[in-house]
């Protein structure tokens, strides 16, 4: 009989722990729950988050894009950065997809016509062009530009949620938070749940 009792009030204790433990997580989930969480909003974060966004399968998932640095603010246009990348046809087809390369287009953009690659051993060149230039292979963009492209359409979007000044310190995977969500925690100290954590940094 002794054992029984011990036995019942053991379990007694280990329900009501476990009840906490999911009341705590479902709490989580009812205020917190993003079907997708992207960490770092630099030009693959912010490019994702709207290429998921925008996409007809995915439009109605809620999204959360956290990002370091404080909130993003467009330079002046008649400073040029040095800061660049060169992008080729897909990049730009990309861009297009989010509607984001006409304003980027109607600002500056560096077309490249040849591009020429060697070492500095031998006098080996491999270029790249289009039969007789007709047709440009990359394009010289500010990063800056295209940031400031695809946070205007982000903007627009209401399944995107932005957390500026925020970083992912810790993340629990399903296998060891019990449920069928990452849990995830930021600097600040908030929870969430995820269906998918992607890391952008």
């Amino acid at each position: 009989m002794l054992l029984l009792k011990n036995t019942k009030q053991i379990l007694k204790q280990n329900s009501l722990c476990l009840l906490r433990h999911f009341s705590a997580i479902a709490s989580i989930y009812d205020t917190n729950h993003y079907d997708i969480v992207i960490a770092g909003g630099g030009l693959v974060g912010i490019g994702l988050a709207a290429s998921l966004a925008k996409n007809e399968t995915l439009s109605d998932k809620k999204i959360l894009l956290l990002e370091g640095a404080p909130k993003f603010k467009a330079q002046t246009r008649e400073a040029y950065s040095n800061r660049v990348s060169a992008i080729n046809k897909q990049s730009i087809r990309l861009l297009k997809t989010i509607d984001a390369w006409d304003f980027i287009e109607s600002i500056r953009v560096k077309p490249i016509m040849q591009m020429l690659v060697w070492d500095g051993i031998t006098d080996e060149v491999i270029s790249f062009n289009h039969p007789n230039f007709n047709e440009n292979v990359a394009c010289i963009v500010e990063n800056d530009l295209m940031l400031e492209g695809m946070y205007m359409q982000i903007e627009k979007l209401l399944n995107v949620h932005i957390k500026n000044e925020s970083r992912l310190e810790s993340c629990l995977l399903p296998k060891d938070s019990k449920i069928d969500q990452t849990v995830i925690t930021l600097n600040s100290g908030e929870k969430f749940t995820c269906d998918l954590l992607v890391s952008c940094l």
